[in-house]
């Protein structure tokens, strides 16, 4: 996977499934080394640089943007977490910012109210087979494995004399 861009509070991100491009990707997503899965919509591309809005959502509103059950404005607003912006100055490089400004309902950069992704019959198949698979999926917690197996040893603990006495009265 192509490197994207580097966020302090998710790390590196790279693009995974581009779903709309032109010369250069539109609409993708991304994940970081934990699997998260961002929408990265480009809103800006001119002279001054390159501006995306980013957010952090799961498979299944991505799956549910594919299929035009949802626009791609309420995706980010209303599924997904972070509200990032990355600017790409030229000769200066990559401004991030978090909750800017540029997620207000009626900036400018965020996507039209009726902005589907107007898709053709199975042009999405292998994005939803995709992204439907990733909630398939159980995250490990290891901190949750521990306390459970913890719990499961003291009720197998008290279990234990209570079996005993009951063979034993046979």
């Amino acid at each position: 996977m192509k490197e994207f861009i580097e966020l302090d509070k998710y790390g590196q991100l790279y693009i995974d499934k581009v779903l709309f491009e032109s010369y250069f990707p539109i609409i993708f997503t991304c994940v970081n080394e934990n699997k998260d899965i961002f929408l990265s919509v480009c809103c800006q591309n001119n002279e001054k640089g390159c501006k995306w809005l980013l957010g952090k959502t799961d498979g299944i509103s991505i799956v549910s943007m594919l299929q035009d059950e949802m626009t791609i404005r309420q995706l980010l607003l209303e599924h997904s977490s972070g509200r990032i912006s990355v600017d790409y100055v030229k000769n200066t490089g990559y401004v991030i910012a978090y909750h800017n400004s540029d997620w207000d309902v009626d900036s400018p950069y965020l996507p039209k109210e009726d902005s589907y992704m107007y898709a053709e019959d199975g042009e999405f198949e292998d994005e939803i087979h995709y992204f439907s698979s990733l909630n398939d999926s159980v995250s490990y917690n290891k901190e949750y494995y521990e306390c459970a197996l913890e719990t499961l040893g003291a009720i197998s603990r008290e279990i234990e004399p209570m079996t005993e006495t009951l063979a034993g009265q046979n």
